[in-house]
């Protein structure tokens, strides 16, 4: 491979990627998968991607399958498709490391209520939950709502209900006044290892204290 790819809409996988992709792809035993480029989450000043080969059978309706090469596409979901314009998927070697980079010029959040909160979650709340293995991500705002999912050591902590009302939502609002409510969207059951037990729930404080 010698010739960087420019896919629509203006996302351009560079020849080391292409040509890496194509690898990992024989290598996995899946000659007809496809690459999958998700938006899952911003934080602290940048776009967070899930990236991956996945077969045929495991398209999701909303993907927008944009061909690369006769046999390979990258699948976008309609909805990331604005914040993906101008993109490059790179793959890069820094000394011994190697793997691939994500360039992605677009702003983390184009609505200031948004970008506010953002940057609230950012310097406010997860330095606190990352100290017990977890963290909070900002799904996006709607009028004066804001939408989190919870993750690692929070995602189905029996004291979650505690973290959101005492700290997370309480931190929100008292800093961007425009929130009113904060809806927390994360799927609790599927967490793998709480930081709480469900006997420690009862008297367990929130991790921003009472202010």
């Amino acid at each position: 491979m010698s010739q960087d790819v420019t896919i629509s809409p203006a996302i351009r996988l560079t020849a080391a990627a292409l040509e890496q992709v194509l690898a990992l792809r024989a290598a996995a035993g899946s000659p007809a998968a496809d690459l999958r480029l998700d938006l899952v989450g911003r934080a602290a000043g940048s776009f967070q991607y899930a990236f991956g080969l996945v077969d045929a059978a495991d398209r999701e309706p909303e993907d927008q399958a944009i061909p690369v090469t006769a046999d390979l596409s990258v699948l976008i979901r309609a909805a990331d498709l604005p914040d993906l314009v101008g993109t490059v998927i790179d793959f890069v070697t820094a000394g011994e490391a190697q793997g691939f980079a994500i360039r992605n010029p677009n702003p983390v959040w184009r609505d200031p209520l948004a970008a506010a909160v953002q940057a609230v979650v950012d310097r406010d709340i997860n330095p606190g939950l990352a100290l017990h293995g977890g963290g909070v991500s900002l799904l996006g705002v709607e009028g004066e709502q804001a939408f989190i999912q919870l993750w690692g050591g929070c995602q189905g902590c029996a004291a979650a209900r505690l973290t959101l009302k005492l700290g997370i939502e309480r931190q929100i609002r008292t800093s961007v006044p425009a929130i009113t409510m904060v809806v927390d969207r994360t799927d609790h059951a599927g967490g793998a290892s709480p930081y709480y037990t469900e006997a420690d729930a009862a008297g367990a404080a929130s991790v921003f204290g009472a202010g």
